[in-house]
């Protein structure tokens, strides 16, 4: 009986071991995943910008983000199902003309809506833009972005969660393990 017990606190030791240093893990990939956002929203915050001009403005449809046909049949109640306005504009830079389908800086799902109608506005937004504000790379004119915000702040709270919450739970851990030997 007591080896079955000695056994079993083996086990949860390990396995509350493993939890924390894999939430330790994730939550550092998060803070190295923001602090990369953070230079990324540096160096677009040093882009040069320039007018552009819309050509191709349509709305897609994404169901676990892949490409569906937007038809009738489609489940539009399915939470899997997301809709991305796709556009294309045109922009010159040094007497040069650059296209590209850039909106938003930063992660594709920032271009995705959760339904068509709102979607079908943004579409309708741009479609009736005379002309768009493009903000390029001085260096690399052919990246650019008509949107260069960055939300770091969310990525960032949510990093400093998960260290907060892995540092207690850490020290919640080491101090019931010495309880327990006392």
């Amino acid at each position: 009986m007591q080896k079955n017990s000695i056994f079993r606190n083996k086990i949860i030791r390990y396995v509350a071991i493993t939890g924390i240093a894999l939430m330790n893990i994730g939550a550092l990939l998060l803070l190295i995943m923001s602090f990369y956002h953070y230079h990324e929203f540096n160096k677009i915050s040093n882009y040069h910008h320039t007018q552009g001009v819309i050509t191709d403005v349509s709305v897609l449809a994404l169901q676990d983000m892949v490409e569906v046909p937007l038809s009738e049949d489609l489940n539009f109640e399915s939470e899997d199902l997301k809709f991305k306005v796709d556009l294309k504009y045109r922009y010159m830079v040094q007497e040069q003309w650059y296209e590209n389908d850039v909106v938003y800086a930063g992660t594709y799902a920032s271009n995705l809506f959760p339904n068509l109608a709102d979607a079908k506005e943004r579409a309708i937004e741009y479609k009736n833009k005379p002309s768009v504000m493009v903000y390029y790379d001085a260096e690399n004119p052919g990246l650019s972005v008509l949107d260069p915000r960055i939300s770091l702040n969310r990525k960032l709270l949510v990093a400093a969660f998960f260290l907060i919450v892995a540092g207690i739970s850490s020290a919640l851990f080491l101090l019931v393990a010495r309880v327990r030997k006392s």
